[in-house]
């Protein structure tokens, strides 16, 4: 990211914890049956469980403090990271693709309007155009 307004730093660290209570919970999908508020709470109460067994409480709190950000959309940090969290999903999705000859559709369909940082949304149009070129030959 160029964008001279965003805290990269932050945005790094950000990237980094949005996914760690992930390792206690799984990776919780929409298909799983479980409701967005009781999926947030799992998530939260595995992230208390880890940063609780950190010896450090600044750490702890910065590490809680990121993942609310991210949860909550509440920074351009936090906003910048669920860009890139769907657009590795979907550079995820076209490598599968181009593996396993699959079509993933649904991936590429739930991120459509997922990107306006002009960055990103270039990053993702990119892989777009490359995708179609190669599912059109």
């Amino acid at each position: 990211i160029t964008d001279q307004s965003i805290n990269k730093e932050k945005l790094m660290k950000i990237c980094l914890v949005h996914d760690l209570a992930e390792s206690i919970v799984g990776d919780i999908t929409p298909y799983d049956g479980i409701s967005k508020e009781e999926k947030k709470q799992l998530e939260e109460n595995a992230l208390k469980n880890i940063v609780n067994d950190l010896d450090n409480i600044e750490i702890s709190n910065e590490i809680f403090n990121l993942w609310l950000e991210y949860e909550n959309s509440s920074s351009k940090e936090a906003i910048i990271a669920k860009q890139l969290d769907k657009l590795e999903m979907i550079i995820q999705a076209n490598e599968y693709e181009e593996e396993s000859n699959k079509l993933l559709q649904s991936f590429f369909d739930s991120t459509a309007d997922s990107f306006v940082h002009p960055e990103i949304l270039s990053w993702a149009n990119q892989l777009r155009s490359n995708r179609d070129n190669r599912l059109n030959k």
